[in-house]
């Protein structure tokens, strides 16, 4: 369509671009004209192409437009080829009208009227309360098709659409499946493949839940979700929760003297308080064989540490270490069996001479007369001055950590106990999230296992529109 001249086809000005217009060669003068592409020219808004549209959303242009790129990069709705822009109206119509003569609407005896032809395009307008098909070239109510022709030459297949009878009785038009709903903004017909089990491959057990695009399905509390793909397709085999430990003791490789502990996957075993484990493999199998804590430094005949030897009790055992002015005989295979009195009539180290614990070990150094006080193994050194005057004071080291009962970390599958100096330390796991009531002070204390609720579906992103990403 020709506008003006004096436009520079070099600069691409001198043109409106509000009205999308480019600045062409005709007839070897510079123009403004509106660009090849479908852009033809409005009637009513004297704009090159219709109104303005997102690349990105197919229905935002009125049925048969397309969404198209203009030179100055934006996009306008444009009329596919094949069609063109009707002079009146100013909407994209078939350039092949040739069957409107033969080919007339269904319609009821009081909607049919007489047709007036466009000279230009040699099409009809049509009376008021009427509305043209683009592609059939028929006037008819707004919507309306012809049932004897395909829908997809009648009704916007962007959108889904059918040509059904209307609710009248009276016409057809352009309408969604039963059982189905146009969204609020693509206005595309919609089908909830939940509301009939044949339309989904959701487990029997599973909850199914409509999204605009398809389905999800999600496992209900008290079900694993077994299914081949859980990521991409989960909720398709959900396999009913067993408590083990509830079936009772035949059914578990527990100790008696182990408490049985019911978790997603199966269930583990944790001795009770005051039994030592000593599974085979305890680590991934723990709680199989379970034995009564003894203190075998409480009587002598439980050990066999010698009389000048100090009986340290432990989580699953004793140690025996020689007493300060004693020299062990076997230290390294056999330490505190043999404990021999070191004869140094002036050595400080003799009992009542220096200021040692008495779990001490006396260092005696006769070159400077001096004394070393240095607390033996799994013992605390809480002395005053760890520096100048270490092993005044010698606490056993107590590990709590291998013993539930002296611990309050969350359980072992959930937590991490790890013995330190001053006592122990409790982290969750990764893939738990740290719920203890002190988390700043106690973290550790009670570990939830994270979900990915967008896999599982337990959220309702899609009934606005939305993506789901997970967080913790």
């Amino acid at each position: 369509t020709q506008l003006s001249t004096g436009c520079s086809v070099d600069a691409q000005t001198g043109c409106d671009r509000t009205r999308n217009e480019i600045c062409t060669l005709i007839n070897k003068k510079p123009t403004c004209h509106c660009p090849n592409g479908g852009f033809d020219r409005h009637p009513l808004t004297h704009v090159c192409g219709g109104d303005l549209c997102n690349p990105e959303l197919p229905t935002s242009c009125p049925h048969p437009e397309l969404c198209q790129r203009t030179p100055f990069g934006n996009h306008r709705c444009a009329c596919p080829a094949s069609y063109a822009r009707e002079m009146h109206s100013g909407i994209c119509i078939s350039s092949s009208l040739s069957h409107l003569s033969s080919n007339k609407q269904h319609l009821p005896s009081n909607l049919t009227s007489s047709t007036t032809f466009s000279p230009s395009l040699n099409v009809k307008t049509c009376p008021p309360g009427m509305a043209l098909n683009p592609r059939s070239g028929n006037c008819g109510p707004p919507g309306s098709c012809d049932p004897l022709r395909k829908s997809e030459d009648e009704c916007d297949i962007r959108k889904r659409e059918h040509c059904l009878l209307h609710t009248s009785g009276q016409f057809h038009t352009c309408q969604c499946l039963p059982g189905e709903k146009r969204h609020p903004a693509t206005e595309i017909c919609l089908r909830n493949e939940c509301l009939n089990k044949r339309d989904n491959d959701c487990d029997p057990a599973a909850k199914c839940i409509d999204t605009d695009e398809s389905y999800l399905c999600v496992c209900p509390l008290g079900y694993l979700d077994q299914s081949p793909d859980p990521v991409n397709k989960p909720g398709r085999l959900c396999v009913g929760e067993v408590n083990e430990c509830a079936l009772g003791q035949t059914h578990t490789r527990c100790s008696p003297d182990a408490l049985c502990v019911d978790t997603a996957e199966g269930y583990i075993c944790r001795c009770k308080p005051g039994f030592v484990d000593l599974s085979p493999n305890a680590r991934h199998e723990s709680g199989i064989v379970c034995r009564k804590l003894v203190d075998e430094c409480s009587r002598e005949e439980l050990n066999t540490c010698h009389p000048d030897a100090f009986c340290v009790d432990t989580h699953d055992s004793y140690k025996c270490i020689c007493k300060a002015g004693f020299s062990d005989l076997d230290e390294f295979r056999n330490p505190g069996r043999q404990c021999v009195k070191v004869q140094e009539s002036n050595s400080k180290c003799q009992e009542g001479r220096n200021d040692c614990d008495k779990n001490a070990r006396c260092i005696y150094d006769a070159s400077t007369d001096k004394y070393e006080c240095v607390c033996p193994p799994n013992f605390r050194d809480k002395s005053v001055d760890l520096v100048n005057a270490p092993g005044r004071v010698c606490i056993p080291f107590i590990p709590e950590c291998d013993n539930p009962a002296l611990n309050d970390c969350d359980l072992p599958d959930h937590a991490i106990c790890t013995d330190t100096d001053e006592g122990y330390t409790c982290r969750c796991r990764q893939g738990f999230l740290d719920i203890s009531p002190n988390v700043t002070h106690k973290p550790g204390r009670l570990c939830k296992q994270l979900e990915n609720e967008c896999v599982k579906g337990t959220h309702d992103c899609a009934k606005e529109g939305g993506i789901c990403q997970d967080t913790p």
